[in-house]
């Protein structure tokens, strides 16, 4: 699946406030950002981008795992907004 894929997947669930879902998708993109980064070389703009999700998913899967939803879906607008 692509990133944007993932992305929509994540929306559903934070909407839906399914912590399960939530959680294996945030630890999908943080296991995935890292390797995305050596093996596409990212530099400038684009390794900031990725690092910047990278930050996000880990805002947000720590207030999953706290319970905290409102935190969950102000990170996940302000991730979205990144990508405007």
């Amino acid at each position: 699946m692509t990133l944007h894929g993932e992305l929509e997947k994540l929306q559903g669930d934070v909407k839906a406030k399914n912590a399960e879902t939530t959680e294996a998708v945030l630890r999908m993109l943080l296991k995935t950002m890292p390797d995305l980064e050596k093996v596409c070389h990212l530099e400038g703009e684009c390794l900031k981008d990725v690092q910047m999700v990278d930050e996000w998913a880990t805002k947000m899967l720590n207030a999953t795992e706290a319970g905290n939803w409102e935190t969950v879906d102000q990170d996940y607008e302000a991730l979205l907004k990144m990508y405007e």
